[in-house]
């Protein structure tokens, strides 16, 4: 579980607020971390990951400040950067030194499993592969060391249609109960069908976090030749249109993440907002 209470960063040489009172708890599940180019969002995984500490406030991973920097608590949390350099030069050498070193739940068989679906071998050099090819060999690094949280920025860069359809499928095995993961990503339809729940920050600061089944709950997404009269928000899509709309508890429908996103952008986003946070 992450735990952020109040919290505030602010780069210290700038002097830009990256994150403003953030308060929030996450349990177990994948979430979708939302937000506009520097809203944040890269500052929270660092501070998630306690890569960086609070300018004020707390984060508590699994009932620890991360300020302590517990060894017991870094074993528990992995997080990959979308420009993600690895200490090691092959994935073999990284599982040898550091997933059999320093993460305990680390399952070989499973890295053995995922890399074979990319079509990977754990011997050639990081360095002589593509982009593509890296992202591929660190994601199935990445799920193999069954880390308590792992926090992913942007896994599905990079990667051709079939292999964001292969992470798609290895994070749905790969992940299991008890597990908390934050997908930082702009490409939402490649994982949609796995998110738990959504946060979303905007300007530095957040708009929401909740489960997609509370979401889901409180508004209702659909596509219309004609807006809804009751529509709280519409976009016109190529004479058609897509709106959100109150939730039907009989009927309830498939969260639109685009169409969500764009919403909280719109002068409706502080009534969306109410719904969403009652």
């Amino acid at each position: 579980m992450i735990e952020f209470s109040d919290v505030s960063f602010t780069y210290p040489y700038s002097g830009a607020a990256a994150l403003r009172n953030i308060s929030l708890s996450i349990d177990e599940g994948i979430y979708l971390l939302l937000g506009e180019n520097g809203a944040g969002k890269t500052t929270f995984l660092h501070l998630a990951a306690s890569l960086l500490l609070p300018s004020s406030g707390c984060v508590t991973i699994n009932g620890s400040d991360s300020r302590a920097r517990k060894p017991s608590t870094l074993r528990s949390v992995f997080f990959t950067a979308d420009d993600t350099e690895m200490p090691a030069d092959t994935i073999s050498t990284l599982a040898r030194l550091h997933g059999r070193v320093f993460y305990p739940r680390f399952d070989s068989a499973m890295l053995d499993e995922n890399l074979a679906a990319f079509g990977i071998n754990p011997s050639i050099p990081l360095s002589s592969m593509s982009l593509g090819q890296r992202k591929k060999a660190i994601a199935a690094y990445a799920l193999a060391l069954r880390a308590d949280i792992l926090l992913l920025d942007e896994p599905a860069n990079g990667l051709d249609i079939g292999s964001r359809d292969i992470l798609r499928s290895l994070m749905a095995r790969c992940v299991e109960p008890g597990q908390t993961v934050i997908v930082s990503t702009h490409t939402t339809a490649d994982l949609q069908p796995l998110f738990d729940g959504i946060i979303m920050l905007r300007q530095s600061n957040l708009l929401f976090c909740n489960t997609t089944a509370h979401i889901a709950s409180r508004l209702g997404f659909g596509i219309y030749n004609i807006p809804p009269r009751e529509a709280l928000f519409t976009m016109n899509d190529i004479g058609r249109f897509r709106s959100i709309v109150p939730a039907d508890p009989l009927s309830p429908s498939e969260i639109d993440i685009h169409l969500l996103y764009s919403s909280m952008y719109s002068p409706e986003s502080r009534n969306i907002l109410n719904i969403i946070n009652t």
